[in-house]
């Protein structure tokens, strides 16, 4: 669905292409596409290391909250 609505949007398969470092990865598309924030959709424990390993690189980063 998030294709075919925004053909243009980068979606990352674990189960296809493995668990590389997803925030050197993350952080590479950013360099490429110079979005203006990054949208991560994950389990809490990868949106949590991926929001902060890129926030802490300056890159605008937003993320599900795990608090209920």
């Amino acid at each position: 669905m998030i294709l075919e609505n925004s053909p243009g949007a980068v979606v990352y398969d674990t189960r296809k292409h493995g668990r590389h470092n997803i925030v050197k990865l993350t952080d590479r598309f950013v360099d490429e596409f110079k979005p203006g924030c990054v949208c991560v959709i994950s389990n809490q424990r990868i949106t949590e290391n991926v929001v902060y390993g890129l926030r802490s690189r300056g890159i605008l980063a937003f993320g599900a909250i795990f608090d209920s």
